[in-house]
C-alpha cells in the first residue's frame, strides 16, 4: 500500500523523524522568506517581491521536509503497488470492476476507514 513519508513515519512511531524534518523544514522556510524580504527592502519598489517570498519560503519548507524524510527513512515507493491477491470468496462477483480494481491497490479495511472519514 501507498503511504507517505510523513503518514509512514507517524504509523512506525518514529516522532523522531518528524521532528527533524518539520524542524528543518520551518528553520529553512523561515531564512528563505527573511532573505528574500531582505533583499526586496533594499530595492527602489519596496514589497514588489513579497508573494515571491511566500513561495519561494513554501518551496524551500516542502523541498527540505523531503529530502529529511528521504534521508532518514529511505527512498519512497512513488507508484502504489498490488496487495496479495484475495480469496475469491473475500470479492463477491456482484461487485463492480472499478471496487474489484480498488481491492487490488488499497487495503480494505483503510478504504473503508478513509470513506467514513471523507463522508
Amino acid at each position: 500500500m501507498f503511504l507517505s513519508q510523513p503518514a509512514r513515519a507517524m504509523g512506525e512511531v518514529r516522532t523522531g523523524a518528524r521532528v527533524r524534518a518539520e524542524g528543518l523544514g520551518i528553520t529553512c522556510k523561515t531564512l528563505v522568506t527573511y532573505l528574500v524580504l531582505l533583499y526586496d527592502s533594499t530595492r527602489p519598489e519596496f514589497w514588489e517581491f513579497a508573494l515571491v517570498a511566500f513561495a519561494l519560503g513554501q518551496l524551500a519548507y516542502s523541498v527540505v521536509v523531503f529530502f529529511s524524510y528521504v534521508y532518514q527513512m529511505g527512498y519512497p515507493a512513488f507508484w502504489p503497488t498490488r496487495l496479495p491477491a484475495r480469496q475469491s470468496s473475500d470479492v463477491a462477483a456482484s461487485r463492480s470492476t472499478f471496487y474489484r480494481i480498488a481491492l487490488q491497490y488499497f487495503d480494505v479495511s483503510s478504504l473503508y476507514l478513509s470513506l467514513t472519514m471523507t463522508g
